[in-house]
């Protein structure tokens, strides 16, 4: 006659074959904790009796079997205490990502803030636009302006309507040249200004801007660029490309903040090769 000697363990014994699907409270684990959110769907069920001649050669392993029933807490027997924190997590995590917003969108109750942030895509203050213009005359009233580069502007746009990476303080070190770290003035903003062009971007806001200019600015009001760069109070912005309108019977006059360079290229009007006088690296998506 043959008896079956005695059950020798495996020799990895000592494992939790349900270390998987077990929580650190001994219960089955959620769904949205498991790989692929599979939850009990990650185990198989079996029968008290296969169950105990598993944990006999494994008997490290946690025993789940009162957690699978739906009366444990939840619909699919999930751990009610990991059921419950999860809630906590996600309503914390709630009221902090609205409390980032209200923080990060708070700089909009200013007036001169919000006019920069919700600007069509004209570039220019509206509101400082005279009322009939010929040609050869400069839209813009009398006035101090900034030239900030239309990609920073996209950028803390974006930062603001979204979140995410705040951008640095505005500046127009994009604006200098490599010979000779002076300012450049882009082409269509200089069209704008001397009236040759009625609109800012001139009507193109694609490949064809990009292409004649090789950085693309809008215009702020002298108030309104203040106010944007009191939002980076601890930060010192390099250069600022700032210009003053001055009228004198039916002329303009235009004046720099910093004489402009008239040695580099500000453009490739008409030229399908780029030539690069600025620090490319600085000025990328410009």
């Amino acid at each position: 006659l043959w008896a079956p000697g005695p059950v020798r363990p495996p020799p990895n014994s000592n494992v939790n074959v349900n270390v998987d699907i077990a929580c650190k409270h001994g219960a089955l684990v959620l769904a949205s904790s498991t790989r692929g959110g599979t939850g009990a769907c990650g185990g198989r069920m079996g029968d008290c009796g296969t169950w105990w001649a598993l944990h006999t050669l494994y008997p490290a392993s946690t025993i789940l079997c009162g957690a699978v029933a739906p009366s444990a807490g939840s619909g699919d027997g999930s751990c009610p205490l990991c059921l419950d924190e999860e809630d906590r997590n996600r309503r914390e995590a709630t009221r902090s990502a609205e409390r980032e917003k209200k923080t990060r969108r708070a700089p909009l109750s200013d007036d001169l803030v919000r006019n920069v942030y919700t600007r069509k895509s004209g570039g220019v203050p509206v509101h400082r636009l005279v009322g009939e213009t010929n040609a050869g005359r400069c839209p813009l009233a009398p006035g101090i302006y900034h030239a900030v580069p239309r990609s920073w502007c996209r950028r803390w746009r974006t930062y603001m309507r979204a979140g995410g990476e705040r951008p640095e303080a505005p500046t127009g070190d994009s604006l200098l040249c490599d010979a000779h770290k002076l300012p450049l003035v882009p082409n269509h903003l200089e069209a704008y200004l001397c009236g040759r062009s009625p609109t800012l971007f001139g009507g193109e806001e694609g490949e064809w801007l990009d292409r004649e200019n090789l950085v693309v600015a809008e215009v702020l009001t002298e108030e309104e660029g203040a106010a944007l760069g009191a939002l980076w109070k601890n930060t010192h912005t390099s250069f600022s490309m700032k210009f003053a309108l001055t009228t004198e019977g039916t002329n303009t006059d235009i004046t720099w903040s910093t004489t402009p360079c008239r040695k580099c290229d500000a453009g490739h009007c008409g030229v399908d090769i780029a030539v690069r006088n600025r620090n490319r690296g600085r000025c990328k998506d410009y």
